[in-house]
């Protein structure tokens, strides 16, 4: 079975803004799906709409509109509310500031009414004030004793209607969008409103969240795949620039031998007819013939030096033009492949707490948590539905294949 210490160690420490360094607050999802504080959002949009995710570096922009309609991520929003709440309470993490006192004291209860932590002074006093009469039933007294027995979830919701102490919250009013009532407020404010019993909706919400994990959790097969090839096209996509990078540069070294032996040979050449001439070795030449076709070796030598700087710099240049073109053409496919790469570990992470934390609410087997709660996991679910349909993606993904498999074909 699962408990809280095992829920709060996969879930602690994950939900930090990348802005502020602290746990998110009031926490919103980007289009690339990292999340951050929103009161730190107006820090990244000083200077314009446009920015880049602290978390991937992606180019985010957002017109002021844009920026208003974000929502908050409201299942990560309760699980941090939940985390905050149960953290003084862990065996090694009981110290906080009592509410009333504000002294820095152990912590032996939590008023949900007051939303204060009471230390082990003010708690008893809490209780048994006439002031905070209407609390007693808000309030969580702890002890050594029943301390393993709390979950987070126990410490974040009363099951106690707020207009009736006395009564526990057991139906809910179909009619006032499934707004949990007590017995009273169903002869009161809600009567003759269609209800429904907690534990039939409670039933109803895990049937409809199971299947629609099941329907997600084959969706996620594929995503996985998707990963995997975006992870072996990575490779290959290496592969071939550093092929290529070999080819171009055997390429520029055998045209680079050709234009030397070629200006080797003719420079051969000319100096060997230079010395002829200088010994006299054509002497069917008069002097003044001879002098001509001396002084005309020294101009073909310079023409011939300065075809050869030409034509090598010509080649070095194409050689460089095509190194760029490879590194720049193997950085975008990585780009691409990165940012797909990071949103599917985004997206899995995002799986594996709602799967964890649905098979944690099934564990407590507490109807009052899987009415009030899964809702919000069941949006959640939505949302990983929805990114795991990214067409852009997959159009990236065969883009990239195709274009390996149209470089093999030329070879």
């Amino acid at each position: 079975m699962a408990t809280n210490v095992d829920l709060i160690d996969r879930l602690n420490g994950i939900f930090q803004c990348k802005v502020c360094d602290e746990q998110l607050e009031d926490p919103i999802m980007l289009p690339c799906s990292h999340r951050l504080c929103r009161g730190c959002l107006p820090d990244l949009t000083k200077n314009g709409q446009e920015f880049y995710c602290p978390n991937c570096q992606q180019k985010v922009e957002l017109t002021d509109e844009e920026i208003n309609e974000l929502k908050s991520d409201a299942l990560v929003k309760n699980i941090i509310e939940c985390i905050q709440k149960y953290k003084p309470f862990e065996e090694n993490d009981r110290s906080r500031a009592c509410g009333l006192c504000s002294g820095h004291n152990v912590v032996a209860g939590y008023c949900f009414k007051c939303e204060n932590y009471l230390c082990k002074t003010c708690c008893p006093d809490h209780n048994s004030n006439e002031k905070f009469q209407d609390h007693a039933n808000s309030t969580v007294n702890l002890s050594d004793e029943i301390l393993g027995k709390i979950n987070i979830f126990k410490l974040t919701h009363s099951r106690r209607c707020k207009d009736h102490l006395e009564n526990f919250l057991d139906e809910i009013c179909m009619k006032c969008n499934d707004v949990p009532i007590c017995i009273t407020c169903r002869y009161g404010d809600h009567v003759g409103h269609k209800t429904k019993d907690i534990k039939t909706k409670a039933q109803e919400n895990v049937d409809r969240v199971k299947q629609e994990i099941e329907e997600l959790s084959e969706k996620m097969e594929k995503f996985y795949c998707r990963i995997g090839s975006a992870r072996l096209l990575k490779e290959d996509v290496d592969r071939l620039a550093s092929k290529r990078e070999k080819e171009m540069k055997s390429l520029f070294t055998e045209g680079a031998q050709t234009v030397q032996t070629d200006y080797e040979n003719i420079t051969r050449t000319l100096e060997a007819r230079r010395r002829k001439i200088s010994r006299g070795e054509m002497n069917h030449l008069g002097k003044e013939e001879c002098e001509v076709k001396l002084s005309e070796i020294n101009p073909a030598l310079e023409k011939g030096e300065e075809k050869y700087k030409v034509q090598l710099k010509s080649l070095w240049q194409k050689y460089s033009d095509d190194l760029s073109k490879n590194e720049a053409d193997k950085n975008e496919k990585h780009k691409k492949l990165a940012h797909i790469m990071e949103h599917g570990w985004v997206t899995e992470k995002r799986w594996r707490i709602v799967a964890a934390a649905l098979s944690a609410l099934i564990d407590w087997d507490n109807y009052w948590l899987m009415v009030t709660f899964l809702p919000d996991l069941s949006s959640a679910i939505q949302a990983i539905n929805d990114d795991t349909d990214r067409k852009q993606e997959s159009g990236d993904l065969e883009a990239i294949q195709n274009s390996l498999n149209s470089n093999v074909a030329l070879k």
